[in-house]
């Protein structure tokens, strides 16, 4: 049966996609095998992915549980906005927990321009400068021109240093979105080196959807619990993982959360990491 994608293409609709997106929310065998059940049951030709998204979220909901909430991932990672900046605060995060130091939004003086920098990373004598693409639309791809312009900024600041030390001179371009790549851009990276992280690419423990589920990077977007109102003003403070949440619950009322809603969201974000993931 054919299906509509994000991007308005079309393809046959494949049961281990939406069997994989349900383990890797910690889905058991057997309600893995009542989603794709109802699912299957009530597919009609045309259907988008976000209608069948829709409906297992809507089965696993009845289910009860964190799953749901898991579920949701890549979805609550669409809502790290409007601006992008909590999407690079996110991003800088996550190579934190694979080792880096990093810092959003530098100022870097090449030979020829003053550029912004979305994500400055160093690990060891490993030196990046991260273009960050985020995108409220998850059928949008980031594109040829991205990796085109991307690539002239980080030739122009191969001269600069990130910090005063040696070792801290720019080796490394990674562009890093939400969304994914067209194949004109991936294959332009591949000629140049640049390191790419999409949802889903590259394949193995390197995509931003595998290192995400790694280290559990749940943004507060995720929890139900809060209102929109809520989960923006908490990103504008710094407040982007539901981590940052638990650790920071007492500074909350500063912010005229009320106790109840803190109290449901903390317990929301508690039960996300307290089952593990099969």
């Amino acid at each position: 049966m054919l299906i509509t994608k994000a991007d308005g293409t079309t393809e046959q609709f494949d049961a281990t996609k939406l069997e994989r997106s349900l383990r890797r929310a910690g889905a058991r065998n057997g309600d893995v095998v009542s989603v794709l059940a109802e699912v299957e049951k009530t597919l009609t030709p045309g259907a988008t992915t976000r209608d069948i998204y829709d409906r297992a979220f809507d089965i696993l909901k009845h289910l009860g549980g964190p799953i749901a909430t898991r579920y949701t991932l890549r979805a609550a990672i669409q809502q790290l906005g409007p601006t992008g900046f909590p999407f690079e605060d996110y991003i800088a995060r996550l190579f934190q927990y694979e080792g880096y130091e990093t810092l959003v939004r530098q100022n870097l003086q090449g030979s020829c321009a003053l550029h912004e920098i979305d994500v400055v990373g160093r690990l060891g004598e490993k030196v990046f400068i991260g273009e960050v693409k985020f995108h409220k639309d998850p059928g949008y791809k980031s594109d040829l021109q991205t990796a085109l312009y991307s690539y002239a900024r980080y030739l122009d600041v191969l001269e600069s240093k990130v910090c005063a030390e040696h070792i801290c001179g720019i080796n490394t371009l990674k562009i890093i979105t939400n969304t994914k790549f067209t194949q004109a851009m991936l294959e332009y990276s591949l000629c140049k080196g640049i390191e790419l992280h999409s949802w889903g690419f590259p394949r193995g423990d390197a995509s931003l959807e595998a290192l995400v589920e790694k280290y559990q990077m749940y943004p507060i977007s995720i929890l139900t619990s809060l209102s929109e109102h809520h989960k923006i003003l908490l990103m504008q403070r710094g407040i982007v993982l539901c981590r940052d949440f638990i650790d920071r619950r007492a500074q909350l009322l500063d912010y005229k959360i009320p106790e109840k809603v803190i109290a449901a969201a903390v317990a929301e974000a508690e039960a996300l990491f307290a089952q593990q993931i099969h």
